[in-house]
């Protein structure tokens, strides 16, 4: 522990104040009240700002905000805000801990707090929190009312008919008024088992998408298993996740991975689905459409070939917890159109609201611009956590209003964190005209279907959840008109889409003309609609068939995920999934170029991963196709990726049935590398890749391939057949480095004489790959090295090298070789030695060692070694 200690001070000394100094707590101690905070707004000319409600309301630390179909406005208060099990332990025990309950029976108390707290979230002990309706928002006196209380950190709510659902801790359930007295009066619990030991991360931003499904976030802190309690159904949320339920409660799906925390998300008028990056690594808004993969904590993949996304932007737009997300999708109406495609996104760390016009392109490409700030705050204390368009067309915001906001840089029990204090404030633009909001709940079908056209995005989802709750069937022939409409908006002949799916109504005059219009969203919107729409499997199919080709990316990823999502194939239905299972192209960028049909390197990848795990779930119907007539037109490339969707025996046995192209000449992609390197165990797959492999042109590429995907294809097999080309690579003085790399890495068994003659090389850099190689043969090679280590004659940096990789090797000869350094050396040499050692846990282990008996001095350290050794 005094080692830990005293390399944690190190550490902290060199990277000095500056560097952990964060914006996160205001340095003020007295709040302001909402009139004296009014006064150090920032806004564009033509905006004004208002007050809506505060803390003079009842309204205490509010998250999340939520209009009605009846235009009121619910929220909810955080009291009890951070509510963790472990407040001094570390967060990955605590994860540990969230998904082993047996462990946390080990420490008692702790175990017992993880109870408490789990009581709290599941309702059998009152909490301290409320949600809170808001009407008369437009006019008259306004009104707040408790909808439920003795709740505990709600951090999402989605109104539905008489109720709300809600999303607590390691719940989601539905809470309704059965009695019409404004209050709530029965808990329906839907989904449990969600992690809890980070508040900030828990699961939250509910949105209702069309299909029935209600979508939601998770950040990356927090891990559990999560069950539907009407089915039993399962499904793991570990980690950053997007997830969604089915409203019945019966499904429960992970349907995105990846980035930090997610505290912005929401779907577009126009169907399309986006999110932020609370830590903005270049992702500052990013598309969020289901099957999507984002690196981050954890790097957690839905399958194990499922594609990252790549960076979308080189901006920064500031802070390290970029929140809530809105776009003004009102036409013509609220905000004025220069706010079209702009992402409005709210930043609790500096204050403000930023601004980045994104754009997703037919080609899938994204076109992202950092624009000046919306909205910013002299007032510190101004913590915006969520913004959300109104029916007025104005931008409300959520204000945490707190001198701290941050969850982890200070203690959870910090004195000074504000519990009693936050207000909601309105943007609006002056030169908006004013509108009588309608109740839609009171609303008839004619004023319903009328409302489909409406300008304003949240009259429009209003109107179709009307129609879709209520079950109005009388809208069928009006909602079909609208739809029918060419001259009619994208986004009014979506929502009337959406209105005709939510009644199970198929027209199939109307399905042909929406899969056939000019605007690709509505290609997209009716190719999903099918999952529930189209009355049989003929149907579907003939459907799926054409789009498949669309030239957009986003219909044609729909068309994978319905097929998915229906859950029903045969032959015909098979042929659509390895049609889009596509060559790969080089790259990872998006978008494709004039002579790349069919979306670029990104497109390609994304498809056939969704193409894949739809496969996975017909592999008898897979197995029939792959050796039917459908099968003999397809490309030996997509029946290779769609053999991989069989089980582990029928996928290695297939690849000598399908790759025709014996000619070593003939070059594989990366994709087929894979295949094959992953099916080695089956003789005639090992037949083919010899030649293959040893290929003097092509083989270098396939080295490349191999130490690119070394976590999928590492295996002996594959060190054997690589080794002609690696000991070839190894004359080549371009390609020595990567073929000692590649040795290293698989282990390859290439002869000692060709390693040892590289000891010899000028160049540093080989040298010191040439004895990570040798390392592959240990025993082999144990006196070269030995002797390099000792050799006083040669460079420190490569005796350096030779007795970090102969420690490694021989610990007892590595340690006596240490000692011999360690008092021929000069004090800035050693540094050197240290910097060399700590890069492997043997070595810094061994400067630890050294350094607890004195040997080293701290001063030896730097701050680079001093972490890694830490």
């Amino acid at each position: 522990m005094k080692h830990n200690f005293t390399f944690s001070l190190l550490c902290m000394a060199l990277l000095g104040p500056a560097a952990l100094a964060k914006k996160t707590h205001s340095q003020r101690t007295e709040a302001l009240s909402p009139q004296e905070q009014l006064k150090s707004f920032k806004l564009p000319e033509g905006y004004v700002i208002e007050l809506v409600a505060s803390e003079q309301d009842g309204l205490i630390n509010p998250i999340d905000m939520a209009f009605d179909d009846a235009g009121r406005l619910w929220t909810q208060t955080a009291r009890m805000y951070p509510l963790d099990p472990g407040n001094d332990i570390g967060w990955g025990q605590l994860l540990k801990l969230m998904a082993d309950p047996e462990a946390q029976k080990k420490d008692p108390e702790l175990h017992k707090e993880f109870l408490r707290i789990k009581d709290l979230y599941q309702g059998r002990a009152a909490g301290e929190d409320k949600i809170l309706i808001i009407s008369n928002l437009y006019g008259g006196e306004l009104k707040t009312r408790v909808f439920a209380d003795g709740l505990a950190i709600p951090q999402s709510i989605l109104p539905y008919k008489s109720g709300a659902y809600v999303a607590q801790g390691s719940e989601m359930f539905y809470l309704e008024d059965t009695d019409g007295d404004g209050a709530a009066d029965k808990r329906e619990p839907i989904l449990t088992g969600f992690g809890y030991t980070d508040s900030h991360t828990m699961s939250h931003t509910l949105v209702r998408g069309p299909g029935n499904w209600i979508h939601f976030s998770q950040g990356a802190l927090n891990m559990g298993e999560v069950t539907a309690l009407k089915s039993g159904a399962k499904a793991r949320f570990d980690y950053s996740k997007i997830g969604r339920f089915s409203m019945d409660g019966e499904k429960i799906e992970v349907i995105g991975s990846g980035l930090n925390n997610i505290w912005g998300f929401w779907m577009r008028a126009d169907g399309e689905w986006w999110g932020t990056e609370a830590n903005d690594f270049g992702m500052s808004i990013v598309p969020m459409e289901p099957g999507t993969g984002y690196k981050g904590i954890g790097n957690q993949r839905i399958r194990p070939y499922q594609p990252w996304m790549p960076i979308l932007h080189k901006f920064r737009v500031g802070g390290t917890g970029i929140s809530g997300l809105a776009f003004s999708d009102d036409q013509g109406a609220g905000f004025p159109a220069e706010w079209k495609d702009v992402a409005l996104l709210a930043n609790p760390i500096t204050s403000t609201v930023n601004a980045v016009r994104i754009v997703r392109n037919a080609d899938g490409s994204v076109k992202a611009q950092h624009l000046p700030d919306f909205l910013s705050c002299e007032d510190d204390w101004f913590r915006p956590v969520n913004i959300e368009f109104g029916p007025d067309g104005c931008l409300y915001i959520a204000d945490w209003y707190n001198k701290i906001v941050s969850h982890n840089e200070v203690p959870r029990t910090h004195p000074e964190r504000d519990k009693s204090h936050g207000r909601i404030w309105r943007v609006r633009y002056t030169g908006a005209k004013p509108r009588k909001i309608p109740d839609l709940t009171k609303a008839n079908v004619v004023e319903l279907v009328r409302s489909l056209g409406s300008p304003f995005a949240w009259e429009k989802r209003a109107a179709t959840q009307q129609i879709t709750d209520r079950g109005l069937k009388d809208a069928i022939v009006p909602a079909g008109k609208v739809a029918a409409d060419e001259s009619a908006h994208p986004h009014t002949r979506i929502h009337a889409l959406w209105a005709l799916e939510g009644l199970g109504h198929y027209d199939a005059t109307l399905m042909q003309q929406l899969l056939g219009a000019k605007n690709s969203d509505i290609r997209r919107e009716a190719v999903r609609s099918l999952v529930k729409l189209a009355p049989d499997l003929k149907t579907f199919n003939a459907a799926m068939a054409v789009s498949i080709n669309d030239a957009n990316p986003m219909v044609r990823a729909a068309v994978l995920r319905a097929i998915d999502e229906r859950g029903e194939a045969d032959g015909h239905t098979l042929d659509v999934l390895v049609t889009a299972s596509r060559p790969e192209l080089s790259g990872d960028h998006m978008g494709g170029r004039e002579d790349q049909l069919l979306g670029g390197p990104y497109e390609r990848k994304f498809e056939r991963y969704l193409a894949r795990m739809a496969m996975e779930q017909f592999a008898s119907q897979l197995s029939t196709y792959l050796g039917g007539e459908l099968s003999a037109r397809q490309p030996a490339s997509n029946l290779l990726w769609a053999s991989q969707a069989l089980p582990e025996k029928e996928r290695n046995a297939s690849f000598g049935k399908i790759w025709k192209h014996k000619d070593p000449a003939k070059a594989m992609d990366e994709a087929t590398f894979i295949i094959l390197a992953k099916s080695l165990d089956n003789p005639d797959a090992e037949k083919i890749a010899r030649p293959l492999l040893a290929h003097a042109v092509n083989g270098p590429a396939y080295v490349r391939f191999a130490i690119k995907n070394q976590s999928q294809v590492q295996s002996p097999q594959l060190a054997q057949l690589l080794s002609p080309i690696l000991a070839s690579m190894l004359g080549n003085p371009e390609e020595k480095i990567i073929a000692l790399d590649a040795i290293a890495r698989f282990k390859a068994p290439v002869a000692s004489d060709k390693l040892v003659a590289l000891l010899n090389d000028s160049d540093a850099k080989v040298i010191t790959a040439t004895l990570k190689a040798m390392q592959a043969n240990p025993m082999e090679n144990l006196a070269a090295i030995e002797a390099l280590a000792r050799n006083t004659t040669v460079d420190l940096g490569t005796r350096l090298s030779a007795s970090h990789s102969l420690l490694q090797i021989d610990g007892k000869k590595g340690h006596a070789q240490l000692d011999a350094l360690l008092g021929s050396l000069a004090e800035d040499e050693k540094k050197r030695l240290i910097q060399e050692f700590s890069g492997s846990k043997a070595g810094a282990d061994l400067m630890l060692a050294r350094f607890n008996s004195n040997v080293i001095p701290l001063s030896a350290f730097d701050l680079s070694s001093a972490q890694r050794i830490h």
